[in-house]
């Protein structure tokens, strides 16, 4: 993840003194729009032998979307407040961003647990040799995560089965990566809601201060 905060990093200031210039709408469009492809593009490159090269180019494009996306989205938001109430209206707008992340990790959290659960159960029925008990444990125990009992557990329920432990494993895996897939599907659906809004908000510039203020 260092690559995708280190293009933000530079990302987000340059974003801000475009926004001041071009006004923040069409940024944010850009960023959102981006964002949502880099979401696809992560999620495409992610298999169960995927390292960190291969999905490089897709946090360099998530990382330099994330820093067009929030800077803009705070300009616009402060250009529209009267300055005698900005210190009110940037702590509402930290606290709603923090609510929304809160929010996005839970829900997105649990869609992955949801959908671990289904695909878990599909690809433990392709295991040759399991039975319908043991591919409802294998199921579970994946699911909540607890790889480290599925071999203990398999010994108990199939012991004449510990020989195809690998394609368990391996089928956990594939359950798991089919689970991020369907995750970052909803990540981009709600980055696309996100880009339709950014749609309708006016364009608003930096204010301009007085001269002699």
């Amino acid at each position: 993840m260092t690559p995708m905060s280190l293009i933000m990093m530079f990302a987000a200031p340059a974003s801000g003194k475009l926004s001041d210039r071009l006004g923040a709408r069409w940024i944010l469009i850009t960023g959102l729009a981006l964002m949502t492809a880099g979401i696809l593009f992560l999620s495409g490159r992610i298999t169960p032998t995927t390292d960190w090269k291969v999905l490089l180019p897709a946090l360099l494009l998530l990382g330099a979307a994330m820093g067009m996306t929030f800077a803009p989205m705070t300009a616009a938001t402060m250009a529209q407040v009267p300055p005698r109430i900005a210190g009110s209206a940037s702590g509402i707008l930290n606290t709603n961003r923090n609510i929304g992340q809160v929010l996005g990790i839970a829900i997105l959290g649990s869609v992955l647990q949801t959908r671990l659960g289904v695909h878990a159960s599909d690809a433990m029925a392709n295991v040759d040799g399991l039975a319908p008990n043991t591919v409802d444990a294998m199921a579970a125990l994946v699911r909540d995560s607890r790889f480290s009992e599925i071999p203990g557990s398999l010994g108990a329920l199939q012991p004449d089965q510990m020989s195809h432990l690998p394609q368990v494993f391996g089928a956990a895996q594939e359950a798991f990566v089919a689970s991020i897939h369907d995750t970052f599907l909803a990540a981009a659906v709600a980055c696309l809601l996100g880009l339709i809004a950014a749609f309708m908000i006016r364009n608003p510039r930096s204010r301009q201060v007085p001269a002699g203020h």
